[in-house]
């Protein structure tokens, strides 16, 4: 798509929220690196216009939706999408789907700082209090739980496609890493099972880039695109990994023991299955 026609398309997406027309759009903001997203400015108002990826569909973004609503009505930090002039917060152009949020500014939490390392684990605890009480289909449309995933062609990869361009670029040693991690999911994924772990609605890409911080406080929780019903356990150890991995790809012990206990101090759960579950599950890679 040239640039021109990016930006009539992006024109026809805002005249289903604004018929009069804008103020200002920004180039497409930091981040989101599967869809894009732009600020949009109207009547002192700020705004983000967020165009989905081409496998997205109306269903799936509408489910999310739905689950977002839920979360919003109860968390302040959850920005809920903006109904459009014909009621929905899903549009359609062609191809894409589109929705429209709030700007919400603040920075990326610092997750080398204790204090905001120990924010997001509060905050995540307040997520899985909630996500317990969550109606969503499920499985939601496209996005299967981890025990039901396609683990050789799914929205991510597909393994034949990564096996061939690992060949290609003479990575032997990944590729046998890669291969032996695949060669082991099966066990992995019985053993889950046979665990019973609790279920619930996840963020599905809680990290970093995803939480805004402001004035010393949580401000924002966004894309949601990977929520979905799955363990628990899954987001917990998934976000130890992501917040308290050294650059040797490591765990820091302090850190790590922080951000659980206060997980736990915020009400958060974690069963003695699902400790038990973190290293299998760390070792899925996901």
């Amino acid at each position: 798509m040239t640039t021109d026609d990016r930006h009539l398309l992006i024109e026809r997406f805002l005249g289903n929220w604004f018929p009069r027309g804008v103020d200002s759009i920004s180039e497409r903001l930091p981040g989101g690196d599967l869809n894009d997203v732009y600020r949009v400015d109207c009547q002192d108002q700020a705004f983000v216009l967020r165009i989905y990826n081409k496998a997205a569909t109306h269903a799936m973004v509408e489910c999310e939706h739905a689950v977002v609503g839920q979360f919003g009505s109860r968390l302040v930090e959850v920005p809920v999408p903006i109904p459009a002039n014909n009621g929905g917060t899903v549009v359609q152009e062609d191809d894409l789907v589109a929705s429209m949020l709030p700007f919400i500014d603040g920075y990326r939490v610092d997750i080398t700082e204790d204090v905001e390392l120990r924010m997001a684990a509060e905050m995540l605890a307040r997520l899985h209090s909630v996500g317990e009480t969550i109606e969503c289909p499920s499985p939601r449309p496209g996005y299967p739980a981890l025990v039901h995933l396609d683990w050789h062609n799914n929205r991510w990869w597909n393994w034949a496609s990564v096996e061939q361009t690992l060949r290609e670029k003479d990575q032997p040693i990944i590729l046998a890493d890669l291969s032996r991690i695949l060669d082991n999911l099966p066990s992995i994924l019985d053993y889950l099972q046979k665990l019973e772990l609790p279920v619930v609605q996840v963020h599905g890409d809680y990290y970093a880039g995803n939480i805004r911080v402001q004035d010393g406080r949580i401000v924002g929780i966004f894309d949601w695109d990977e929520t979905r019903r799955d363990y628990r356990a899954w987001e917990v150890a998934r976000s130890v990994w992501e917040f308290c991995c050294l650059r040797n790809f490591e765990l820091d012990g302090r850190r790590s023991k922080m951000f659980i206990d206060t997980y736990l101090d915020a009400q958060g759960e974690v069963t003695s299955s699902e400790l038990s579950a973190f290293g299998p599950l760390i070792g899925t890679g996901l």
